[in-house]
Order: structure tokens, then sequence, then C-alpha cells
């Protein structure tokens, strides 16, 4: 596996993969996330074989400002999008009286 750069692609798929497994920012800097990212069991993430465990971990570390950034961004969307969803369904309510 020879090393390059990060893509765009790369970087926010990492973004939703850390949005999945650490949405609460606990753990996102640890050996053992990248390690099963890397790994990829369950066959999820295989676009995370071009780069080693340490490598994500390292990418993550260098640039967690703005990784951060845009995982909160991410999970606001997330919300908003949940609410709208929320909020459009109760108004196909009928009540019959």
């Amino acid at each position: 596996m020879a090393p390059h750069g990060y893509s765009t692609e790369e970087d926010e798929k990492l973004v939703d993969f850390l949005v999945q497994k650490r949405p609460d920012g606990v753990g996102r800097t640890g050996k053992r996330l990248y390690e099963d990212l890397v790994n990829d069991a369950d066959r999820l993430w295989p676009w995370s074989k071009g780069h080693t465990a340490e490598a994500w971990r390292s990418r993550y570390r260098e640039n967690q400002a703005w990784y951060d950034y845009q995982i909160t961004k991410t999970l606001k969307k997330q919300n908003q999008d949940n609410k709208a969803s929320q909020g459009s369904s109760s108004s196909n309510v009928k009540y019959v009286c």
C-alpha cells in the first residue's frame, strides 16, 4: 500500500464515520476507533483501506478543529431534518370527532 494524500471524499467519509461512531466526541482520538475503521469487520468502510489506522488517527488529530466543526454541522443538519420530518408527519394527522 503506497502512501498517498487524502481526497475530499475520504475526509467526508471520515466525518460520516465519526458522526456514526462518536457523535458525542468522546474517544475520537483513540487508537482502537481507527483500528476498527481499517479492520472493517462488517465491511461498511471499504474506503478506509487506503491508509493505516495510525494514518487515519493522525489525520483526525492534525485537523481536529476542522473535523469537529464538520461533525457538529452534520449533526445539526440531521437534527433539523429529523424535526422537519416529524413536523410534516404530524400535519398529516386527521382528527375525527
